[in-house]
């Protein structure tokens, strides 16, 4: 965190934070991985924080661990990012009140090599 304070001729003071990770080169990360609105009925956005520009895949999972949606064919720039989702099923079918599982996975080319990461979170449907 980078705090700068200022002042102006009469006294009058000013602050100023800004806050910013530092990621070991060549390491691809993820953070505040998180749905909104959760819970939900209808629809959400799954929002994230990237270290660099990258491949996103999002999957959703019962409890059990059954896949219901793959979301794919998205693409993340460094900083935030939004991944709307219509909250249905891979038929289309709209889920039943729970609880249900996700990861947001992303690739990316770093320094010239592959990296993968992912991060998982818990979202929930009630209608």
């Amino acid at each position: 965190t980078l705090t700068l304070k200022a002042w102006d001729n009469a006294n009058n003071s000013g602050t100023e934070q800004l806050v910013f990770y530092v990621v070991p080169r060549g390491e691809l990360q993820l953070r505040e991985v998180l749905n909104y609105p959760n819970p939900f009925s209808g629809a959400t956005h799954f929002t994230f924080q990237a270290s660099h520009a990258c491949r996103i895949e999002i999957r959703v999972y019962t409890v059990d661990g059954r896949m219901i949606r793959r979301i794919t064919g998205h693409w993340a720039e460094p900083g935030f990012n939004m991944v709307a989702w219509d909250g249905r099923d891979e038929v289309g079918d709209g889920l039943s009140n729970g609880v249900y599982l996700y990861r947001v996975e992303a690739t990316a080319d770093v320094d010239g090599k592959r990296a993968k990461t992912s991060a998982m979170n818990r979202l929930m449907v009630f209608r």
